[in-house]
């Protein structure tokens, strides 16, 4: 549907696990899941040291990847990043606490 976002011109990108059409000021959410072991290789370091390290950093690699698309269709972009030890990122725990308002 032409406006949407849901023309044809992005249908090889999928920027949303779940997208809420009506977020903030009836701009559409995009929350893209992800889940994340403190434990790799890559990560360990900074998650030895660091609360919720390993989330805040696919937060930022979700964002990178996710966030100007979501900046061309008009909706906010929202990573929902959780440790496999049960931590949620920040920007998660921010979307659960306004969801439950």
């Amino acid at each position: 549907e032409k406006g949407s976002g849901m023309d044809h011109s992005h249908s090889q990108t999928r920027p949303a696990d779940i997208l809420v059409p009506s977020w903030s000021i009836g701009k559409p959410a995009a929350c893209d899941v992800t889940v994340v072991n403190p434990l790799n290789p890559s990560l360990i370091l900074g998650a030895s040291s660091t609360v919720g390290y390993s989330a805040a950093e696919k937060e930022v690699v979700k964002m990178t990847k996710n966030g100007p698309k979501c900046t061309e269709l008009g909706w906010e972009c929202i990573p929902l990043a959780v440790e496999t030890y049960g931590g949620w990122g920040e920007k998660a725990q921010e979307m659960f606490i306004r969801t439950s308002r």
